[in-house]
Protein backbone atom coordinates (compact mmCIF):
# COMPACT_ATOMS: atom_id res chain seq x y z
CA UNK A 1 0.00 0.00 0.00
CA UNK A 2 1.54 3.23 -1.19
CA UNK A 3 -0.04 4.98 1.79
CA UNK A 4 0.86 3.02 4.75
CA UNK A 5 2.45 4.49 7.42
CA UNK A 6 6.03 4.02 8.79
CA UNK A 7 6.07 5.80 12.46
CA UNK A 8 2.06 6.05 13.22
CA UNK A 9 1.88 2.68 15.11
CA UNK A 10 -0.72 3.69 17.74
CA UNK A 11 -4.08 4.79 14.96
CA UNK A 12 -4.11 1.15 13.95
CA UNK A 13 -7.82 0.69 14.37
CA UNK A 14 -8.84 3.95 12.95
CA UNK A 15 -6.75 2.90 9.71
CA UNK A 16 -8.19 -0.04 9.63
CA UNK A 17 -12.20 1.27 9.69
CA UNK A 18 -11.27 4.06 7.39
CA UNK A 19 -9.96 1.38 4.33
CA UNK A 20 -12.97 -1.03 5.48
CA UNK A 21 -15.52 2.14 4.69
CA UNK A 22 -13.94 3.39 1.38
CA UNK A 23 -12.85 0.07 -0.44
CA UNK A 24 -15.57 -0.77 -2.71
CA UNK A 25 -14.09 -3.56 -4.68
CA UNK A 26 -12.22 -1.01 -6.83
CA UNK A 27 -8.58 -1.14 -5.71
CA UNK A 28 -7.73 1.98 -8.69
CA UNK A 29 -10.54 4.24 -7.86
CA UNK A 30 -9.98 2.99 -3.87
CA UNK A 31 -9.60 6.95 -2.18
CA UNK A 32 -9.20 7.02 1.91
CA UNK A 33 -8.74 10.90 1.62
CA UNK A 34 -6.28 10.41 4.73
CA UNK A 35 -3.67 13.09 4.70
CA UNK A 36 0.13 11.96 4.17
CA UNK A 37 2.10 11.11 7.68
CA UNK A 38 3.69 14.15 8.90
CA UNK A 39 0.96 16.48 6.54
CA UNK A 40 -0.48 19.60 8.24
CA UNK A 41 -3.80 18.62 9.37
CA UNK A 42 -3.55 14.87 10.05
CA UNK A 43 -3.56 14.61 13.53
CA UNK A 44 -6.78 16.60 13.49
CA UNK A 45 -8.05 14.42 10.75
CA UNK A 46 -7.60 10.93 12.82
CA UNK A 47 -9.15 12.55 15.60
CA UNK A 48 -11.96 13.16 13.62
CA UNK A 49 -12.14 10.20 12.57
CA UNK A 50 -11.55 8.53 15.91
CA UNK A 51 -14.77 10.16 17.55
CA UNK A 52 -16.67 9.49 14.27
CA UNK A 53 -16.15 5.54 14.69
CA UNK A 54 -16.66 5.49 18.52
CA UNK A 55 -19.76 7.36 17.79
CA UNK A 56 -21.22 5.12 15.43
CA UNK A 57 -19.94 2.01 18.15
CA UNK A 58 -21.56 3.25 21.30
CA UNK A 59 -24.30 4.83 19.99
CA UNK A 60 -25.34 1.64 17.65
CA UNK A 61 -28.97 0.24 18.50
CA UNK A 62 -26.57 -2.90 19.14
CA UNK A 63 -24.98 -1.62 21.98
CA UNK A 64 -26.52 -3.16 25.25
CA UNK A 65 -25.31 0.16 27.13
CA UNK A 66 -26.43 2.67 24.15
CA UNK A 67 -28.53 5.02 26.80
CA UNK A 68 -26.05 4.95 29.80
CA UNK A 69 -22.78 6.07 27.00
CA UNK A 70 -25.58 8.38 25.86
CA UNK A 71 -26.54 9.85 29.22
CA UNK A 72 -22.69 9.87 30.27
CA UNK A 73 -21.24 11.70 27.96
CA UNK A 74 -24.24 14.56 27.60
CA UNK A 75 -23.31 14.91 30.50
CA UNK A 76 -19.68 15.41 29.64
CA UNK A 77 -19.91 17.16 26.87
CA UNK A 78 -21.78 19.38 28.96
CA UNK A 79 -19.27 19.94 31.54
CA UNK A 80 -16.05 20.67 28.67
CA UNK A 81 -18.75 22.75 26.73
CA UNK A 82 -16.95 25.85 27.56
CA UNK A 83 -13.38 24.53 27.68
CA UNK A 84 -14.01 23.70 24.18
CA UNK A 85 -14.47 20.10 23.86
CA UNK A 86 -12.20 18.69 21.25
CA UNK A 87 -9.62 21.01 21.68
CA UNK A 88 -9.68 19.21 25.20
CA UNK A 89 -9.77 15.30 23.46
CA UNK A 90 -7.29 16.65 21.34
CA UNK A 91 -4.88 17.70 23.80
CA UNK A 92 -5.44 14.61 25.89
CA UNK A 93 -4.50 12.65 22.93
CA UNK A 94 -1.11 14.35 22.53
CA UNK A 95 -0.34 14.15 26.57
CA UNK A 96 -0.68 10.26 25.90
CA UNK A 97 1.66 10.05 22.64
CA UNK A 98 3.89 12.68 24.09
CA UNK A 99 6.86 10.79 24.91
CA UNK A 100 6.01 7.27 23.41
CA UNK A 101 8.97 5.49 21.81
CA UNK A 102 7.75 5.56 18.18
CA UNK A 103 9.39 2.61 15.64
CA UNK A 104 11.74 4.14 12.80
Amino acid sequence: MPWQTLQNNTDCGVFLMRHMETYKGDKKKWDTQFKEEGQPGQREQLVRLRIKYADAMLTSHVNEKRNFVIRESNFLYNKLAGKGLLKAIVESSKKKTKGRNVKK
